[in-house]
């Protein structure tokens, strides 16, 4: 969710205006393990890739050796209709 946040901000308003973004990336990070440190990542964004590289450094040191799925599959698995969700 928050890297297609921050992704559709970027189409929409610009990467010079990313900014403004950062505010509310820090929404996403509250209430987990680790939020300080990416909270304080996250105030230093200054575009989607930024935040995908952030959160891709989390989840490597947050899960070690856990690799991405699709949401797609985890949806199905919790009993979401195969093509609930468009891929």
């Amino acid at each position: 969710m928050i890297a297609e946040h921050s992704e559709h901000f970027e189409r929409r308003c610009g990467r010079s205006r990313f900014m403004a973004m950062r505010k509310h990336l820090t929404w996403y990070c509250r209430n987990f393990r680790g939020a300080a440190e990416m909270r304080a990542q996250m105030t230093r964004a200054n575009s989607s890739a930024d935040v995908c590289r952030c959160l891709t450094e989390f989840k490597s040191c947050a899960f070690p050796g856990i690799t991405a799925r699709q949401p797609t599959e985890v949806l199905c698995e919790a009993g979401v209709p195969e093509g609930f969700v468009a891929p």
